[in-house]
């Protein structure tokens, strides 16, 4: 069994070296056949404890040279003038079928949580510009990887976005139209990432608000430009991707995300100018929603809702600001709690992306429509909300049976034997998560 171990081992070694080599065809065969040996001998082996001491992990090292491999053999751009003269069709799809194998090879990796997660950024970021390509591996990829870990899969689409961003503000030779037709394709991307998270907010809520926290971060660091003494942050622009998953965040914790913006920026809101624009379209998205609910709300269901509201505020002044200091995950181990709320959630499932992707009438990464952007159904849950209330004020009269309450409070008592779902300010700092 170690003799086995260790000429695994060396096997891996040896074809991490050839990775390096002047030929395709042999950096081609020496990546797949790492892949494959990382799959065979993968943490898997420990539902056998006699093969447990097989199990290879692999290196960071190994990791990178890995997604360094997929971003240098998969996600090329080819000259279409240069294949029709070189090239038949049958060459094409010869190329693209083996470029396709590279890639399910690698995503494999992912999907079965043998590499961290972090490395699917690199594939994550080309999803709208190799849809026609590989857009169906991809899709599986991000939904299997939300699978895993809904957090650690918010933190990689993040990190895939501040990757486009960085290389957006390093390309040589600054052109504004090139540079604002390249924010707006990043814009459009952060969008198609919204639309995974779903209609759900409350099984999303800690993968939504670490995305935001993370993002924040990242638009504000370093504070200060150095080719721009007392401009705004060199990543400011960042903020006005970040707005486009401002509509999945609860209202209680839009509140959160913007005290804690506005502790960051301290008196950056004071600056005025186009180039601190994002800043305040970032936090005009956080202000959304505040009094529009409540003018839309019956005022039957207001006065009911008015005691429970106060204590809501009341609550969510204690809890302001725990959910940045709340412990995070190590990547590529999700968590006991994570792994059960998986398992039995629907939410943001394959399906559901496809159907989103379908209403967006995405025609390709080259050459694809813009459609509609969707709006979650508000109004429907309002109605849903409104029925609910109108059939516990017809039962309010009967007495209850899940408990020995007063019949006067058998309707909250009710509630909580049934295991409603708790709308108020989230404790950010007891999240395992």
């Amino acid at each position: 069994m170690g003799k086995l171990h260790h000429f695994v081992g060396e096997l891996i070694r040896t074809c991490s070296t050839l990775l390096l080599d002047s030929s395709n065809i042999i950096r081609e065969e020496s990546f797949t056949t790492i892949c494959d040996l990382l799959v065979a001998f993968s943490p898997q082996l420990n539902k056998k404890p006699p093969l447990a001491g097989l199990i290879v992990d692999p290196s960071e090292n190994l990791q990178g040279m890995l997604a360094d491999f997929i971003q240098e053999h998969v996600f090329i751009e080819d000259d279409d003038e240069e294949d029709e003269e070189d090239a038949d069709d049958s060459h094409k799809i010869e190329i693209l079928h083996k470029r396709r194998n590279l890639l399910a090879s690698f995503c494999k990796l992912i999907v079965f949580n043998i590499i961290e997660m972090k490395n699917a950024s690199g594939i994550f970021k080309h999803y709208m510009k190799f849809y026609n390509d590989y857009g169906d591996i991809i899709k599986t990829t991000l939904a299997k990887s939300r699978e895993i870990n809904k957090i650690s899969c918010a933190r990689t689409l993040g990190l895939s976005l501040t990757q486009l961003y960085k290389e957006m503000k390093n390309d040589e030779g600054f052109d504004e139209s090139r540079t604002a037709a390249q924010l707006n394709a990043i814009k459009e991307l952060g969008r198609r990432f919204s639309l995974t998270f779903g209609l759900d907010q409350l099984k999303t809520r800690d993968a939504v608000a670490a995305l935001h926290r993370e993002g924040i971060q990242f638009s504000l660091t370093p504070l200060e430009d150095p080719a721009n003494p007392g401009g705004p942050p060199p990543n400011l622009g960042y903020l006005e991707i970040l707005t486009e998953f401002s509509s999945k965040l609860l209202k209680l914790d839009k509140k959160t995300v913007l005290q804690y913006l506005d502790k960051s920026t301290d008196s950056m809101l004071d600056n005025e100018g186009e180039a601190w624009s994002p800043l305040l379209t970032y936090r005009s998205s956080l202000l959304q929603g505040d009094t529009l609910s409540e003018r839309s709300m019956p005022i039957s269901e207001a006065s009911k809702d008015s005691r429970k509201t106060r204590k809501k505020r009341e609550v969510s002044r204690e809890t302001d600001g725990q959910w940045v200091a709340k412990d995070q995950p190590e990547e590529g181990e999700p968590s006991k709690k994570f792994r059960e709320e998986d398992a039995s959630s629907t939410q943001g499932s394959e399906r559901e992306f496809e159907v989103a992707m379908k209403s967006c009438e995405v025609g390709g990464g080259r050459g694809g429509k813009r459609g509609k952007r969707q709006t979650p159904p508000q109004e429907e849950e309002e109605e849903s909300e409104r029925d609910h209330e109108s059939k516990s004020l017809r039962e309010k009269e009967k007495p209850s049976r899940h408990c020995d309450a007063p019949i006067r409070e058998g309707r909250r008592c009710c509630k909580l034997l049934q295991g409603e779902q708790n709308e108020g300010p989230y404790e950010w700092g007891n999240c395992d998560g």
